[in-house]
């Protein structure tokens, strides 16, 4: 569980939308969506690295982040 085993998700959907997004839709979370998760901070450090325009890669990097956020808080309910 999340959250010292009281099983509130809250910040790992803030950190972690990548593996998150399985609960839209699953409902639970799967193993493949979990190594989602552990890639998701090096591969937006990797894009920012390889990409030379780094402002507009770190708009898209935090719009897409923050899109996913927001779409799981809308289409998820009894997290």
């Amino acid at each position: 569980m999340i959250g010292g085993g009281h099983g509130y998700y809250s910040p790992a959907i803030i950190l972690f939308p990548t593996g998150m997004i399985s609960f839209s839709f699953f409902g639970e979370l799967r193993p493949a969506f979990t190594i989602l998760a552990i890639c998701q901070f090096p591969i937006y450090g990797l894009l920012i690295d390889m990409i030379t325009n780094k402002q507009k890669t770190l708009c898209l990097i935090a719009s897409f982040h923050i899109g996913l956020v927001l779409l799981i808080f809308l289409t998820v309910k009894d997290l």
